[in-house]
């Protein structure tokens, strides 16, 4: 292998890896938004399972 070739291999695996950071970080971001739609879709749940609770106890 000439050490040309090898720059150009090296240089495609240091953008390759770069393409990866990217898409990771996308990927945390996103999960972390996520995880905070469930957090709040949860609190909600509970809040009208709450509610519900009430009217049932009210309606005996």
């Amino acid at each position: 292998m000439t050490t040309e070739k090898l720059e150009n291999d090296w240089k495609l695996i240091q953008d390759d890896f770069q393409k990866l950071e990217k898409i990771h970080d996308e990927y945390i971001q996103k999960s972390r938004q996520v995880s905070k739609f469930q957090d709040t879709a949860v609190k909600a749940m509970k809040h009208h399972n709450y509610l519900l609770k009430n009217f049932k106890e009210t309606m005996k």
